[in-house]
C-alpha cells in the first residue's frame, strides 16, 4: 500500500506512534488523565515537527488511515495550539487532504472553550450557539 501510492513510510511510522501515545492513557483510570495530560503536551511538540517538516500530512502524502494524526494531537491540545492550526486545518479539508468532521470537530472544541457553546454537535453536553452563528461559521468554512 505504501509504494503503491508512493506514501512517506518514515512520515506514517512517526504518525503511527504518535497515534500510539495520544490514545495510550485516554480511556484508563482518573490517574491516567495525569499521564495523557504529559503525553498530550510531548505530542502537539511532535506534531508541530512534522508540520514544520512537511506541511500537513494528509491523504495524497499518508493515505486515509494517517491522515487525521496531527489533527487528533491538535484536538486534543490546548486551545493556543487549537486556534494556530485551525487555518492549517480548514485548508486540509478545502484541499480535500482530511475529512470535514475534523474540522467541524475542531471548530466546536475552540467555540465550546471560548464561549460554552457549540456549533455542530461533536461534543457531549455542551449546548449549541444561537442559529445566527452556526450559519456564519458554516458559511465562513464552506461546512
Amino acid at each position: 500500500m505504501i509504494k503503491k501510492h508512493n506514501y512517506d513510510k518514515a512520515l506514517i511510522y512517526k504518525l503511527n506512534d504518535i497515534l500510539n501515545e495520544d490514545q495510550k492513557w485516554r480511556k484508563g483510570k482518573d490517574e491516567d488523565l495525569k499521564k495523557q495530560s504529559e503525553a498530550d503536551k510531548l505530542n502537539i511538540l511532535r506534531a508541530e515537527e512534522v508540520i514544520d517538516r512537511y506541511g500537513y500530512p494528509g491523504t495524497k502524502m499518508v493515505g486515509a488511515k494517517f491522515d487525521f494524526a496531527i489533527w487528533l494531537v491538535i484536538q486534543h491540545s490546548d486551545l493556543v495550539y487549537q486556534e494556530k492550526y485551525l487555518p492549517l486545518i480548514a485548508k486540509a479539508v478545502e484541499e480535500r487532504q482530511l475529512g470535514k468532521t475534523s474540522l467541524r470537530m475542531l471548530l466546536d472544541r475552540i467555540y465550546s472553550k471560548k464561549t460554552g457553546f457549540q456549533i455542530f454537535g461533536s461534543q457531549v453536553g455542551i449546548p449549541f450557539s444561537d442559529e445566527k452563528i452556526i450559519e456564519q461559521v458554516k458559511l465562513k468554512y464552506n461546512l
